[in-house]
């Protein structure tokens, strides 16, 4: 009787017991060896042992407030390096995680670990130190770079709405979104562990920075990355019986065409306005009659064995669309308005008055034989970026105006004033350098457009045809309708005739 409580389908607790130990132990043996292990699981081990000395900046987290060791300075030029004590703990902790690393690696596979190691780490010390001209670079890249966004979440700089991120993946990265989002659906089921890590990683990776106080957008880059690697997964699994010579035939043409054509006539029903007119009318039915034809052209396509391979082939088209406006939304941010932050990938933007302005400065030289002198007010930060512009055209100074103002400024050929102490020099330069002429130093987007949404508005927006309209203008031709948000300077000019320059936007 006890034999037999004690058995489970012929054996022995006990005995299946010791061999489920057997097994697991065997396991260890071969993970610690690093042996016989998944493609997955060596791509994860070079991705981590690789990139772990670049998360040693991390340990600030742990920095004790108004302590003696800093860790991650909160103020000075050098915000999030470490500084006294915490130099020793940076150095040490570094060290550690290069020991580590490399290791794993160089147990894993010394030669293929070594080969991706150098082609990670030549470039990036080249970069870092720009090619060797600042060695200090290795250390900020190592400590600083992380060390600095750690610091900064106290700051919450951009203060920017908890859906923000959200909303510019969907405007920019609206390709390896839609696609991971079916990837969750896919991989649902299917008992494939690097898929399921995939997904786990696109997801924390979203909701970490979106808890994350400093929000902004290159910070994109992180959020997008792992989605794109979940696409291609998806991709290779759902498309890997798949050529290139299966889609060239009558059929799947005919099907590309007819869902391009169905998308165009939905898009076109969804915008169409009624005012009356009885050529609107007649443009409506031939939309809604070119509609119908669509569907019975898919009808009679999907017939027989070709109806198994269709969805695929509607997938493809659709990626091969959003491929194509992902192109294209690159081309416009990158080369159209790569200067003017109608982009919301583009935090703040120095407006191009400034340059033009700095050629208007340099031909004073040309008159008078020498470089005119300069004074540039501080306010908010303004020394930047005419520190860079004029650093060759100019004699420059940057102190500070406002309610004092400096003693030298009525020696000065040029005044670039901030527009909030307009008012403190208006009545001691007039008569010298006249009403002076207003230009945008640094312009932004119009924060106000999404600020305030809330689901309600939403919800709302989603039953209002108006609304569909402006988020397609923005979202296809970047028709923003709203004025962008500016901090603007003045310029003076004690020559009458340098006075003629007007602002490139306020014109």
């Amino acid at each position: 009787l006890i034999y037999k409580q004690n058995n489970l389908y012929g054996i022995s607790i006990i005995h299946a017991f010791l061999r489920v130990i057997k097994i697991l132990c065997r396991k260890f043996n071969e993970i610690r060896s690093l042996q016989n292990i998944s493609r997955e699981t060596a791509f994860l081990i070079v991705l981590w042992t690789i990139s772990l000395p670049l998360w040693s900046g991390f340990v600030s987290i742990f920095q004790i407030a108004g302590s003696n060791l800093v860790l991650a300075s909160e103020i000075g030029p050098k915000i999030g390096s470490p500084t006294g004590g915490g130099l020793v703990i940076a150095g040490i902790v570094i060290g550690i995680c290069f020991l580590v690393g490399s290791i794993i690696g160089l147990r894993w596979n010394w030669k293929v670990w070594l080969t991706c190691a150098l082609l990670f780490y030549i470039p990036w010390i080249l970069f870092h130190t720009t090619f060797f001209d600042n060695i200090n670079g290795v250390g900020s890249g190592l400590w600083q770079s992380l060390g600095y966004w750690v610091v900064q979440q106290g700051e919450s700089r951009g203060n920017q709405p908890s859906y923000y991120y959200l909303l510019i993946i969907m405007l920019y990265e609206f390709l390896p979104l839609s696609v991971s989002i079916a990837a969750v659906i896919y991989y649902f089921k299917k008992k494939d562990a690097f898929a399921k890590f995939l997904i786990f990683w696109s997801l924390a990776t979203f909701l970490i920075y979106t808890i994350a106080s400093e929000k902004m957008p290159w910070l994109l880059v992180h959020i997008t990355l792992p989605m794109i690697v979940l696409s291609g997964k998806l991709l290779g699994d759902y498309l890997k019986n798949e050529t290139i010579s299966t889609y060239i035939n009558l059929k799947v043409s005919s099907l590309m065409l007819l869902t391009l054509a169905f998308l165009f006539f939905v898009w076109r029903l969804a915008f169409f306005g009624i005012d009356g007119k009885s050529d609107n009318f007649w443009m409506l039915v031939l939309l809604i009659f070119g509609t119908v034809l669509v569907l019975f052209g898919f009808v009679f396509l999907l017939r027989g064995d070709f109806y198994k391979n269709s969805l695929k082939v509607i997938c493809v088209t659709l990626i091969l669309i959003l491929f194509g406006l992902t192109i294209r939304s690159a081309f416009v941010a990158t080369y159209k308005n790569g200067d003017t932050p109608i982009e919301m990938l583009v935090y703040t933007q120095t407006s191009p008055d400034i340059p033009a302005l700095a050629r208007h400065i340099s031909t004073i030289e040309l008159k008078s034989g020498s470089k005119p002198t300069v004074d540039v007010d501080a306010t908010s930060g303004f020394q930047w970026p005419w520190a860079w512009y004029l650093r060759d055209i100019a004699l420059a100074g940057y102190p500070q105006y406002g309610q004092h103002l400096p003693s030298s400024m009525m020696e000065q050929q040029v005044l670039i004033i901030h527009s909030q102490n307009k008012l403190a020099v208006q009545e001691t330069v007039k008569d010298r350098y006249g009403e002076g002429s207003r230009f945008k130093h640094r312009w932004w987007f119009p924060e106000h457009t999404y600020r305030d949404l809330s689901l309600k508005k939403i919800v709302k927006s989603v039953f209002d045809r108006s609304s569909w309209v402006r988020s397609m203008d923005y979202f296809v031709y970047r028709d923003l309708n709203h004025n962008l948000s500016s901090e603007d300077a003045y310029v003076y000019f004690d020559d009458a005739e340098m006075r003629k320059f007007r602002s490139l936007e306020l014109e």
